[in-house]
Order: C-alpha cells, then sequence, then structure tokens
C-alpha cells in the first residue's frame, strides 16, 4: 500500500497511469499494450506490477489468453 501511495503521489505519473486506462476502456491499446504501459510506468515497483497484473487478469475474458 505504502508503494502505491508514493507511486500515486506523484501526479504525472498518477494522470499518465489514467490516460493508459482511459485508452484501454475506449480499446485504443489492446491488452499486451497496457502490460508493456504500465509494467513501465510502474517500474522498480514490483507489487504494483503484480497487482495489476491481477485486476487486469479478473477483467478480460479468458478467451483473450488463448
Amino acid at each position: 500500500m505504502l508503494q502505491s501511495k508514493q507511486v500515486f503521489d506523484q501526479p504525472d505519473v498518477y494522470n499518465h497511469f489514467l490516460d493508459i486506462m482511459k485508452g484501454f476502456k475506449v480499446q485504443q491499446i489492446n491488452t499486451p499494450g497496457i502490460i508493456k504501459r504500465v509494467s513501465a510506468l510502474f517500474q522498480g515497483h514490483p507489487s504494483l506490477i503484480q497487482g495489476f497484473n491481477t485486476f487486469l487478469t479478473c477483467r478480460i475474458p479468458h478467451r483473450a489468453f488463448h
């Protein structure tokens, strides 16, 4: 939790994350693209990347992983 607070206390990081999520929602960014962008944004924060991957896996239909 502390890591996420530290990362999101940086307005530019938070705003970039929101832009990525908006792009994914309107299908401008595909699944591999969102993974690549969020991984780069959260670089150095492996627990945030892992948490995001868990979040993403729960929201993508299983067929997307085949």
